[in-house]
Order: structure tokens, then C-alpha cells, then sequence
């Protein structure tokens, strides 16, 4: 299993608990490169800064059916789509 997949299957597993940055460091020092595969993959990853230098990572599901997913426009801070509600369908942190 490449560190990606065991990202995944993190993320899988703990669901709405997510995963810190620092766990994400035991398996890949470049987490971030692999979060960014991941979300090009298609997977929506939640970014939810906690304090300092400690963030929090959450697998969500995706929400919007697929078309209004693709057609939707993308925020600037993540490139998640933006749903009709307007807040950022990745980190629901940016309009």
C-alpha cells in the first residue's frame, strides 16, 4: 500500500473525527503533495485549521450530484466546487 492509499483508508476510517497533520506526517512527510493527488482524484478533502501549527483533515462525501459538481464554480482557496449556498465545498472555511 503507497502512502496514498494508507491516507485514504485514514480518512476513511475516522470519518468526521479526520485526521491531524501530525498523523499524516507518520506516514508522509509530503502528506500535503498526497492530499493534493487525492483531491485531484476526484476525493474532497475538508482543511479546518485548529491552533498554531495543527490542522485537521476530513473526508467528505460529495454532497452535490455529480453534473451540478462539475458545472459548479471552483474556489479560490482550494479549487473545491462552490455550492449554491455559496461556501467552499472542500474546506467550508471560504466563500
Amino acid at each position: 500500500m503507497n502512502q496514498r492509499e494508507k491516507i485514504l483508508q485514514l480518512l476513511e476510517d475516522r470519518q468526521e473525527a479526520g485526521v491531524t497533520n501530525i498523523e499524516l506526517n507518520e506516514i508522509a512527510f509530503r502528506y500535503g503533495a498526497r492530499l493534493a493527488e487525492l483531491r485531484k482524484e476526484g476525493y474532497r478533502i475538508r482543511s479546518q485549521h485548529i491552533k498554531g501549527a495543527i490542522w485537521r483533515f476530513t473526508l467528505l462525501d460529495l454532497g452535490l450530484p455529480l453534473f451540478e459538481t462539475l458545472l459548479a464554480p471552483l474556489s479560490a482557496c482550494c479549487g473545491a466546487p462552490i455550492s449554491e449556498w455559496d461556501f467552499c465545498g472542500d474546506c467550508h472555511e471560504h466563500a
